[in-house]
């Protein structure tokens, strides 16, 4: 147990279910050292937030455009303030990195998630990964998925064909150029032995559905991402911060868009990117891979001791 100064009051305010992940775990930090504090999840009343906000030495907030807002809020108060960099990538395509330059302008500190992204002086590298957590979960789901199962809840007879899970994403450049590319690679596509399940974003269907059942051929998933991983036989996806848990869980996994990003996979050369109708067929025959669950841990900034760099931050603020 830490000693606490009587005065330090955390404020979390959330609008991304991504980085509510973290949140909730930081939360955890906070209450085994009787740190108080108070979880603000897509927050869009700042009349009670502002309300509160004398109660709070400071605030952390995620990569939103919303969170402007809170930040000028809590510096009018002369509160400390603290944005929080999710995403394990030092570039993320589709309008999240122009957002981060300028949350990140307005705030005291930035908060890394990805502990080699932080080389400024105000940068604080927490180094914590929710994939980690998640994998040994998936692994035992994968031993005792129920592929039948599953299969009828979607409406498909089992044939013995393979079951292909796309990761969809949520920004333009997806909407726009990735998504697209990939309908056009699959218009020559066999689906005689396959199954191709889309696994949306959450944030997808409150923007419109703009990637919504598109070919008849594609299935829209009625399960959440841990299930859809636990009975994939391969998963394809363009950019998201779940690609290492893919990896990591065992599961064959292929970038697939109309180019490639450089992410943690394709950096470490664990998985390949598919842009070209030529190759969309090797996704049938994934090569065998030895998982190297260190390489990932060193390329995505994990720190065993991240609780102890997050409490000694927030309460040396």
């Amino acid at each position: 147990m830490y000693n606490l100064v009587a005065f330090i009051k955390i404020c979390l305010v959330c609008h991304h279910p991504g980085a509510a992940t973290h949140f909730s775990e930081f939360a955890k930090v906070f209450e085994e050292n009787a740190i108080p504090y108070e979880l603000y999840t897509d927050h869009k009343d700042l009349d009670e937030l502002a309300a509160n906000s004398n109660h709070f030495s400071a605030v952390i907030v995620d990569i939103a455009p919303q969170s402007e807002k809170v930040l000028e809020l809590f510096q009018t108060l002369g509160k400390k303030t603290y944005v929080y960099y999710d995403n394990p990538e030092e570039f993320v395509p589709g309008g999240y990195s122009e957002t981060a330059n300028k949350i990140r302008a307005l705030a005291d500190k930035t908060l890394f998630a990805n502990a080699n992204l932080a080389t400024e002086e105000r940068d604080i590298g927490i180094g914590y990964s929710p994939v980690l957590n998640d994998v040994l979960e998936i692994r035992k789901m994968r031993e005792t998925s129920d592929r039948a199962a599953f299969l009828n809840a979607h409406g498909i007879k089992d044939t013995g064909q393979k079951i292909i899970v796309y990761f969809g994403g949520a920004n333009e450049t997806y909407y726009d150029q990735a998504f697209p590319h990939f309908l056009d690679l699959l218009k020559e596509w066999d689906f005689s032995n396959t199954v191709l399940i889309h696994q949306q974003h959450p944030r997808a269907l409150k923007e419109g559905n703009r990637d919504g059942n598109l070919l008849p051929q594609i299935v829209l998933s009625k399960v959440n991402n841990k299930e859809a991983l636990a009975i994939a036989n391969v998963a394809l996806y363009y950019q998201t911060s779940m690609s290492p848990l893919f990896y990591l869980s065992g599961v064959p996994t292929f970038q697939v868009g109309h180019e490639s990003y450089p992410d943690v996979l394709i950096r470490t050369g664990l998985c390949q990117s598919i842009t070209k109708h030529s190759e969309i067929s090797q996704i049938l025959s994934p090569p065998q891979t030895t998982i190297d669950e260190q390489k990932i841990s060193a390329e995505i900034g994990y720190k065993e001791n991240w609780r102890d760099i997050l409490l000694e931050e927030i309460l040396n603020q």
